[in-house]
């Protein structure tokens, strides 16, 4: 498919990568100046499947809107008929060079554990805007994960990704890559954001070790493994993991989703610490042995070793796994010998007893007043969450979610369903301060910034006072009458909008040099701030040299006059050195700058003079010689008869116009019948 042009502007140059949907290839945006993008284009014989091209477009549709440096922008998108009938669906999205997470593992193995962190928390960050838009990605793994040559990264590839309650999964079966998908995910199962979190969990481990968690003959049975078995601790591979970081995988890889990370920025924020080297506060605000709970002992789970797992990382459509349950933690080997059924029920026993001894001790507590609250007391601290990005409707969702800025309700009502089942309450409007402002890069009615700053400590979050930054979208100006103006007149005119001026040049006879003679957009436009207005400057009248005519015939020089801009005035003189027609003079002379359309004069010779012969008759032959000479002529004397040395005959004839230099003949009697020619 190279050198293929796509939607009449995608130039193709060469291919880059290929998955299960599409193949992806560099190329050049032609309209816009050979910009770099990369332009995906969906398998051939998918284009016939409504819900492949469902899948496709909602890519486009589910990343158009995610604004985020951690996130690959969408330019565009389309369907084209070939040659040949078949449809082509592409999608234009930004080029990143660099690679990605997958071949990075392949090439420098386990990553330390600060790279991991960092890498990650990049991800969160992108995950929580997207989660922001209840957009699901379905399909983190490595591969979908750039790092560009800076080391930050960009998340990519939303072609299975759920908007809402939009469901892409086929009737028995599950999308996804068999090594990432989360154990709901692999059932089948309605999922969450938790969902995704899993599958960064997934990666994280593959990062820090080098080695998947789970590893099966086929996708199928890979999937089942993410249900039924617990993986390996990373330690056990890699013992110079942090534990912290080992602490943060184990949440995220919990079967049950209610254990993992409660959104991605709070996983974020454990992941900050990591890197920081703090402890990590936990996916339930403490950071105990529980999270490594869901890692297996050395030597619990076979990592690796079958095949090898590129040929099955890609998204690929499988059977869900059901009629299987999410798998309980995996115990040390050396604890297995004591009987699981009696060990099962056991357990059993405990929790029952500890449930009811937290209901007694609730109740209690409710009726003793514990749950009482003075407003002059700070409750619980929380820390904010990351809104940017979010809608104002969605961020106040979010604060009311982490009990931030919220109206404490005066008492609880139906204590045992309140206390299992929490109803949050509703976020107070007398703390949330709720401010505009434009923005070229955040969409219209979502959030720019908050104070507190995202991860903030906040010590009474109830009583915290909350400022949102919401987005009124891109500012529109007004394009001013530019024409008439000159270049520094103009920048100052459109100084507001913070318009930008490209200009170029030509001459022109009727607007002075240095003032605009066009503009593009015209006055009266509405443009973002920041776009640019494209003006032509006049540099007035041309001047041209003129060239060197001289020598030249009379035609040839008013043709090259003529042909380089001028007017061509003749004048003609004799000369008596210059044949006719021939160029003696011009004004101005060579090289001199004129106006195009200005007269150049030159001068033509019309050749030597005539004179008139004078009039020799009867006079002697020396007195005709010498009149003749000093007139110009040459003489040629003949005899004939007739009076004796006088001249009696002169050709041309006495007035006769002739060249100068010309021969008069003259003939001078002899005064006899013997005449003699003394001539030639």
């Amino acid at each position: 498919m190279q050198n293929v042009l796509i939607g009449r502007r995608y130039r193709l140059t060469e291919e880059i990568g290929s998955g299960g949907m599409a193949d992806v290839y560099k190329g050049v945006d032609e309209t816009l100046g050979n910009r770099p993008v990369a332009v995906k284009l969906m398998h051939a014989h998918l284009a016939n499947d409504p819900s492949f091209t469902a899948r496709f477009q909602q890519e486009a549709m589910a990343a158009a809107n995610l604004q985020s440096p951690y996130i690959v922008n969408i330019y565009d998108w389309g369907q084209e008929t070939q040659a040949d009938g078949q449809s082509l669906y592409y999608i234009v999205m930004e080029y990143i060079p660099g690679e990605d997470l997958k071949s990075k593992i392949r090439r420098e193995g386990a990553l330390p554990s600060q790279k991991v962190a960092e890498y990650a928390a990049m991800v969160c960050s992108a995950l929580t805007v997207a989660h922001g838009y209840d957009i699901i990605h379905r399909d983190i793994k490595p591969h979908n994960i750039m790092v560009l040559p800076d080391d930050n990264i960009k998340v990519m590839d939303f072609g299975i990704a759920r908007a809402g309650n939009t469901q892409m999964t086929q009737t028995g079966s599950v999308l996804g890559s068999a090594h990432y998908v989360s154990p709901e995910q692999a059932q089948g199962r309605p999922l969450t954001a938790a969902s995704d979190l899993y599958s960064l969990g997934v990666v994280m481990y593959e990062a820090a070790t080098g080695k998947m968690p789970f590893d099966g003959d086929s996708p199928v049975a890979t999937a089942l493994k993410q249900v039924q078995e617990q993986p390996v601790r990373p330690t056990s591979i890699n013992p110079n993991i942090d534990p912290e970081l080992e602490q943060v995988i184990g949440y995220a890889m919990a079967k049950d989703p209610r254990a993992r990370y409660a959104t991605a920025d709070a996983m974020r924020r454990d992941l900050v610490r990591v890197v920081r080297g703090e402890p990590i506060v936990g996916a339930h605000g403490n950071a105990d042995d529980d999270a490594t709970a869901v890692m297996g002992a050395a030597g619990g789970a076979v990592l690796g070793g079958r095949r090898d797992p590129q040929e099955m990382d890609g998204t690929t459509v499988m059977p869900a796994v059901d009629g299987v349950s999410p798998a309980t933690p995996m115990t040390p080997a050396n604890e297995r010998s004591v009987g699981p059924e009696k060990k099962k029920k056991n357990v059993w026993i405990w929790v029952v007893l500890i449930i009811a001894l937290l209901a007694a001790a609730g109740l209690i507590a409710w009726q003793l007043g514990v749950f009482d609250q003075d407003e002059d007391d700070p409750i619980a601290t929380a820390y904010m969450p990351n809104v940017t990005g979010y809608t104002l409707e969605a961020a106040q969702e979010r604060l009311r979610e982490e009990g931030i800025a919220i109206i404490v309700p005066p008492e609880i009502e139906a204590l045992p369903d309140e206390v299992l089942e929490p109803v949050l309450p509703e976020a107070n409007p007398d703390l949330i301060t709720i401010e505009e402002e434009f923005s070229p890069d955040v969409p219209e009615g979502h959030i720019i910034s908050h104070d507190p700053e995202a991860g903030e400590h906040i010590e009474d979050p109830v009583h915290a006072e909350v400022t949102l930054v919401v987005s009124k979208g891109i500012e529109m100006f007004r394009v001013p009458e530019l024409r008439g103006m000159t270049l520094q007149e103009a920048e100052r005119a459109v100084a507001d909008a913070d318009f930008v001026i490209e200009s170029s040049t030509e001459h022109n006879t009727e607007v002075p040099a240095g003032q605009i003679i066009s503009q593009d957009p015209g006055e009266g436009r509405e443009l973002p701030g920041g776009s640019v207005i494209q003006v032509v400057v006049s540099e007035g009248v041309e001047n041209i040299n003129v060239p060197n005519v001289r020598t030249m015939t009379r035609q040839q020089a008013s043709t090259t006059l003529t042909n380089a801009g001028f007017q061509v005035n003749v004048s003609e003189v004799f000369n008596n050195d210059v044949s006719a027609g021939v160029v003696i003079d011009q004004n101005p002379r060579e090289g001199a700058a004129l106006q195009r359309g200005s007269t150049v004069e030159i001068t033509v010779s019309r050749g030597p003079e005539n004179v008139a012969v004078p009039n020799v008759l009867n006079n002697t032959e020396t007195a005709a010689t010498t009149a003749l000479t000093n007139a110009g002529f040459t003489a040629r004397t003949i005899y004939a008869v007739g009076d004796f040395g006088v001249v009696i005959e002169q050709e041309p004839r006495a007035g006769q116009r002739v060249s100068p230099g010309s021969t008069v003949t003259i003939t001078v009697g002899s005064g006899t019948d013997q005449g003699e020619d003394s001539g030639d």
